[in-house]
Parts: structure tokens; sequence; C-alpha cells
């Protein structure tokens, strides 16, 4: 009986350690797969591969305009959005909207409009009162400084001859379907623009864009915040702006450096010591650096620092 139990306990022992390998080898071929499924989307490609673009639901045609890997129109780099007659160019920079050259008037100001819901974490606490009715003075709270650290985050991006203008205001919630607890309990309208007149017009562009990234990303100063809470992280409900070139480019900024920092993450978790990911943000050619917050590129290096750990601990890192 004891022999037979000992072999029974045996067997079982060796069975489950054969699932537990598996398990773990089917993790490492999946970080492994997502790491390369990562840097195929952003490595720059050569001319010659070339890409699929749509032909109104005909048979795609293989293009050999320069560009990039990327599956989402909102996030195609300025010269494959002219190539794909998303945005005129002029100057050098990309602008326009439904594929035409932008012909707007020039005092017009670059601005973006962005309709958002704090998310209420463990940062902030808002409820709703009732059906209808937003607990006003917390989000109105929010609102003030929002408005306060987006100002003063705007000084460290804009140059002092830039006319930059920001405003948050509250606005109450909606209800019913598809509609997320956040975003009843009401939300916020916010508007940064610069006035063309007194501003380097892609500079300034690219400086709305970021600070509207950093305020979604919940990047901004916690200075401002009252009672030690930090910039919450805000729910986008909607965003329009002066030039649909800079919608994409605050997609860009939010959604490149979230995929890479969970790529980095899957890296370091692989073990072996290796920070492709580390590298390529790093890429000056690239660029893809621009569009790291500090707190972000303060998580991609402790990634970083993480994986090479964690593979000297184990002595598998690869040389």
């Amino acid at each position: 009986m004891l022999s037979g139990a000992s072999v029974g306990g045996a067997a079982d022992d060796a069975a489950f350690a054969a699932a537990f390998e598996s398990c773990k080898q089917a993790a490492l071929d999946a970080a492994q797969n997502a790491v390369r499924a990562v840097l195929s989307l952003a490595y720059a490609r050569e001319s010659e591969d070339g890409f699929y673009e749509d032909t109104d639901g005909q048979t795609p045609q293989s293009s050999d305009d320069a560009g990039f890997w990327l599956d989402c129109v909102s996030l195609v780099d300025g010269p494959e959005a002219i190539s794909r007659g998303l945005v005129g160019e002029r100057g050098g920079a990309t602008y326009g909207t439904g594929g035409k050259a932008g012909t707007g008037d020039q005092s017009e100001p670059i601005a973006v409009r962005l309709l958002v819901a704090p998310v209420h974490d463990d940062v902030y606490e808002t409820r709703a009162i009732d059906d209808d009715q937003t607990d006003t003075i917390a989000l109105e709270q929010i609102a003030s400084s929002l408005q306060s650290a987006l100002e003063l985050r705007a000084r460290d991006l804009f140059t002092r001859a830039a006319d930059v203008a920001v405003t948050v205001e509250a606005v109450p919630g909606v209800f019913g379907e598809g509609a997320s607890a956040d975003v009843s309990n009401g939300m916020l309208l916010v508007e940064i623009s610069v006035a063309s007149r007194t501003a380097d017009e892609e500079s300034s562009r690219l400086g709305v864009a970021k600070l509207a990234a950093e305020a979604l990303k919940g990047d901004l100063p916690s200075d401002c915040f009252k009672e030690d809470k930090k910039s919450p992280r805000l729910e986008t409900v909607s965003c329009d702006a002066s030039d649909s070139e800079i919608v994409r480019a605050v997609c860009r900024h939010v959604l490149w450096p979230s995929l890479l920092l969970e790529a980095a993450s899957a890296e370091a978790d692989i073990g072996a010591g290796t920070n492709e990911i580390t590298t390529l943000v790093a890429d000056a050619k690239r660029g893809l650096h621009k569009l790291f917050s500090v707190r972000e590129t303060k998580d991609l290096v402790r990634s970083a620092r993480f994986g090479e750990l964690g593979a000297l601990e184990t002595g598998s890192r690869r040389v």
C-alpha cells in the first residue's frame, strides 16, 4: 500500500512538473511573440517591402511608399499619412483633413478640444448624487486643478512669445447604455489653443498634442492638485482639433508609449537580459522617445533594469 502510494505520488509530482514547465514555456513563447510583434510594428520598414492600402473594398494593392507598419490610421507617421492621402504637405509639415491639404485661415488658433472624464480610482472619488446630478463641487475642484497644471506644464512646452490659452470646464455626465461610470459621474471640457500669429506653427502643433496627451495619461505636474493628489488619468469621450494631424499626434503620444511599455515589461519577463524595446525607443532617428512623458521614460528604464537584474541572477543573460 505504502509503495503504491509512493509510486502514485511520484507520478502526480512528475505530471505536475511537466504541466508547470509546459505552461512556463507557453508564457515565454507568448512574451517573445508579443515583443517581436511590437518591434515589427514600430521599426521603420524598407520602401520595397510595401504595405497594403484600403481600396474601397476592392483587392488591396501593394504600395512602395516609405513609412512604418501600422494597423491604425490614427497612428501613421507624417510621411505615411501624406502617402495615403490622409493629409496634405506644406513646408515640411502635415496638415488638413479628409485627404486634402489644409486650406484654413492661418490667423485661426492652433487648438485641440477634449471632452474627458476623470478616472475615479483610489485617487479621486466623485459620486453621482442621483440619476441626473453629479458631485459638482468635487468635479469643479478637479477642473480648477487640471487647468492650473496644464498652464504650468505649458510654460515648459512653449516659448514665452506663444500666446497659449487653457480652459477646463466641468460639464454634466452622460447616462445610459455605453456610458462608463466615470463618464456618468461628470465630464470635463478641456480646450488648449495657441494663437498662430505669435507661434512657431509646427512646434506649437506638437506642443498642443503633447500637452493634451500628458493630461490624458495623468502625467501633469502634481503640485497643482490639493491634498497630495496626483493628476488623474482621463477617459476620452471625444477629441477634436484645428487640424486632423493634431488628433493623430495625440493618439501617437498616448498609444505608442503604452504599447512599448507593455512590450518592455514582457521583454524583461523573458529573463534574457535583452533590451531591444529600450534601444528602439532611444533611437534618435526613429524619434519614439519624444512621445514619452517623464513618468513613462522612468517606467521604461525600470523595466530594462529589472530585466537585466533578472538575467544576471539566473545567469541567462544573452551576450
